[in-house]
């Protein structure tokens, strides 16, 4: 995981493969070829790697606050941090989308943790 956070290690071992693939094909054997490419063309590769929702979790108390910006077209970007009396959220997509809303989603997103948070007091005060 260390390795892959600074940028020398792969971190989804079917993705490292396909660029690997990608970069070596004639270091393949016709059998391992047609096994990528089954599973690079199957329909439940594609749906897996359109990730609508790509979440990232920033633990340095350094920042105040960081961004993460939708991996594609039709997601949505989270960002949040945790800290001892708060969390951070921040909610990104692309504005030319029909299809999202950082700012449906962040609404929807701060009523769940108040939720939450009064849920959890009531549960503190029974104690």
């Amino acid at each position: 995981m260390k390795e892959a956070k600074s940028g020398h290690g792969v971190d989804r071992h079917l993705l490292g493969l396909k660029f690997i693939a990608k970069e070596l094909p004639t270091q393949l054997t016709k059998e391992e070829s047609e096994l990528l490419q089954s599973v690079y063309s199957d329909a439940g590769w594609t749906k897996s790697s359109h990730w609508r929702l790509s979440t990232s979790n920033c633990g340095s108390n350094q920042l105040k606050l960081f961004g993460f910006g939708p991996v594609v077209n039709d997601g949505f970007g989270l960002g949040y941090m945790i800290h001892d009396q708060d969390i951070t959220v921040n909610v990104t997509a692309k504005r030319n989308c029909k299809e999202t809303s950082a700012d449906l989603l962040a609404s929807s997103i701060k009523h769940s943790l108040l939720e939450l948070f009064a849920l959890a007091q009531g549960a503190q005060s029974k104690l």
